[in-house]
């Protein structure tokens, strides 16, 4: 606790009592589990107030899987939109790229879906903002848990009835039911079905949640993104990508289902397709990319000449 910020100087009034009582607690809640106290104290460094660690701690009770489900609900509630869909991205890649993934290959990937590649490191924000991941001794992102896309929820499609303005849940609506259940509710059923909680989560929802795609869209979503940094041929920011695109677009098209996917997206598709082929600036950037390596400079040329399978997934 001497590196966390808000409990590293004991000079304050009530950090020592507040450290010792961290200490204790989460000695009895983790029985001494290695696993659950990194987990814990990951997360309690990034807190402010003693409300949010006593729920970190009070969730150390579970087992694995429950611990990072709570993880996942208070980076819901304490990240931005903005944070939220660099989060997702970087689930997307970590889970459907073709092999490792460097921090060098992610912040590329950030830099062409959210349009601004984040200023502190990738390894720095796993530390204190991005408790899922972690960058492993060979430079490689992973989740910091073999168990993580068993608790990450899978993306929900919106319904219509979401998408209308002005529907959101007010505090108003919500006092005016808890109005009513505490006259027909006994308090300790009120209690026991946890309905404070589940008042306040409907009130508290945003629409941008930490999620991952079925296995059609996640590989859609990749080969967008290497169509994408292969249309972008002089941007610098996404050279990182370009060796990727090269090598795996196509695996990516041929993992899709196309009956499963989105329309509008599977439209996008091919439209950059033809883009990368009909395009003198595209085509040169895809089939000659300028390397020293003389074999990665004629692979994606023997590729896409000698195996016909590989246009049979375009044309389909």
């Amino acid at each position: 606790m001497d590196k966390f910020e808000a409990l590293y100087d004991t000079e304050r009034p009530m950090v020592a009592e507040r450290r010792k009582k961290i200490h204790e607690d989460l000695v009895e809640a983790t029985a001494r589990d290695y696993f659950k106290i990194n987990s814990a104290l990951n997360a309690i460094g990034t807190l402010d107030y003693m409300e949010e660690i006593n729920e970190v701690i009070q969730a150390a009770h579970q087992g694995h899987l429950g611990q990072i489900s709570d993880k996942i609900r208070l980076l819901n509630r304490v990240r931005n939109p903005r944070q939220i869909r660099e989060i997702n991205q970087i689930i997307l890649w970590v889970t459907f790229s073709i092999g490792p993934i460097s921090e060098k290959h992610l912040l590329a990937t950030l830099y062409r879906n959210i349009g601004e590649a984040p200023l502190q490191s990738l390894l720095a924000r796993f530390q204190t903002k991005y408790l899922l991941f972690e960058v492993d001794s060979k430079g490689h992102v992973g989740f910091r848990s073999s168990e993580a896309l068993n608790a990450i929820p899978h993306r929900r499609p919106a319904k219509k009835s979401d998408q209308r303005d002005n529907q959101g849940i007010q505090t108003g609506e919500i006092n005016m039911i808890k109005h009513f259940l505490d006259k027909v509710c006994p308090p300790d059923v009120y209690k026991k079905l946890e309905l404070d909680q589940y008042l306040q989560q409907k009130l508290t929802q945003k629409e941008d949640q930490i999620q991952q795609e079925d296995n059609d869209t996640g590989h859609l979503l990749l080969a967008l993104d290497c169509l994408r940094a292969l249309s972008k041929s002089r941007d610098t920011s996404v050279f990182a990508l370009h060796e990727y695109a090269r090598e795996h677009l196509i695996e990516h098209l041929a993992s899709v289902d196309l009956a499963m996917v989105d329309r509008d997206q599977k439209s996008q598709v091919g439209e950059l397709l033809v883009k990368l082929f009909s395009e003198d600036e595209h085509i040169d950037a895809f089939m000659w990319p300028e390397t020293d390596d003389v074999v990665r400079t004629h692979k994606p040329r023997m590729t896409w000449v000698e195996e016909s399978q590989n246009i049979d997934q375009v044309v389909r």
